[in-house]
C-alpha cells in the first residue's frame, strides 16, 4: 500500500499536468477556434455589406441621373411625338454626362413618343454578354405631359464597380446574378468564369461540413456561406444579397449578389 501511495504521489503532478493540457486543448479546439472563425466570418460579411451599400448607392445615382436627364428633355416646350428638338436632345445628353464614371447615350435610341394616359415609368437594367468588358444597358421609358421619353444609355460595368470591389480581404469579389451568371469582370486570381459552379451550403457549427443539395441563389435572402470547387481547389464563398436586379434579353429578371471568395484552407 505504501508503495502504491508513493507511486500515486509521484504521478500526481504528471496527471494534473496532463489533465490541464487536455482541458486547454478542448478549450482551444471547441471554444477558441469556433469563436475566432465566427469573428472572421462576421468581419468578412461586414466588408461585403459595405461594398453592397456602395454599389446600391451607385446604381441609385445612375437611375436618378437618367430620370433627371429624361425629365429635362421633356421639360422643353413645343415637343411633338416623333420629333426630338436639338435642345431637348442636348438637355438629355448633358444630364447623362453628369454621371461618373461615364454614361453613353445612343442618339439613335432616344425618342419622344405620344403616351396618352400612360403614367407608369419603366427603367430596366441589362448586362451584356461576357467579353473583355461587360456592358451595362439601361432602357427607360419616362412619361410627362402625355409624352414619353424612351431610350437607352450604356456604361462599362467593370469601370463602374471596380473601385468598389477592389478589396484585399478576399481572393476575389464577384458580382453575380441569381442565375449564377458572373456579371463582373474577373480580377486577381481566378480562372475566367461566366457562371459560378454549383454551391453547397456550409453547416454550422461544423463549417467543414456541407450539405449535398446545391444552394439556389434565388433563395439567398441573408448573408450565407457556401462551398465550391474552382480550378481544382476548395473555395469558401461568402454571399451577400443586394436589392438590385437586371434583365436578360428575354426579359427574365434576376437579382444581384456579391460573392466574396477565399481558399478553404485560409
Amino acid at each position: 500500500m505504501d508503495k502504491l501511495s508513493r507511486i500515486a504521489r509521484t504521478l500526481q503532478p504528471t496527471l494534473v499536468g496532463l489533465g490541464l493540457l487536455l482541458l486547454g486543448l478542448g478549450f482551444y479546439f471547441y471554444r477558441y477556434l469556433p469563436a475566432r472563425r465566427d469573428a472572421q466570418d462576421q468581419r468578412l460579411f461586414r466588408h461585403l455589406d459595405e461594398m453592397g451599400v456602395q454599389l446600391t448607392a451607385k446604381m441609385e445615382i445612375l437611375t436618378n441621373c437618367v430620370v433627371n436627364a429624361a425629365e429635362a428633355a421633356l421639360s422643353h416646350s413645343a415637343l411633338e411625338p416623333g420629333v426630338v428638338p436639338r435642345e431637348a436632345r442636348n438637355a438629355f445628353r448633358t444630364g447623362v454626362a453628369a454621371f461618373v464614371p461615364r454614361l453613353v447615350s445612343d442618339p439613335n435610341a432616344f425618342d419622344i413618343t405620344d403616351a396618352p394616359g400612360q403614367v407608369t415609368n419603366t427603367l430596366r437594367i441589362r448586362v451584356g454578354p461576357p467579353g473583355p468588358s461587360r456592358l451595362l444597358r439601361c432602357d427607360f421609358a419616362l412619361h410627362a405631359n402625355a409624352l414619353a421619353a424612351r431610350g437607352t444609355v450604356t456604361a462599362d460595368l467593370g469601370e463602374l464597380i471596380a473601385p468598389i470591389l477592389a478589396r484585399h480581404e478576399f481572393d476575389e469579389v464577384l458580382l453575380v446574378s441569381t442565375r449564377r451568371d458572373v456579371l463582373s469582370p474577373i480580377g486577381r486570381g481566378l480562372l475566367r468564369l461566366d457562371r459560378l459552379p454549383a454551391l453547397q451550403p456550409m453547416l454550422r457549427p461544423d463549417p467543414s461540413s456541407v450539405l449535398t443539395n446545391p444552394l439556389a441563389l434565388g433563395e439567398v435572402v441573408t448573408p450565407t456561406r457556401a462551398a465550391c470547387s474552382l480550378a481544382g481547389r476548395s473555395q469558401v464563398v461568402f454571399l451577400q444579397p443586394l436589392p438590385l436586379q437586371s434583365f436578360t434579353d428575354d426579359g427574365i429578371p434576376g437579382s444581384w449578389l456579391l460573392a466574396g471568395i477565399i481558399r478553404a484552407e485560409e
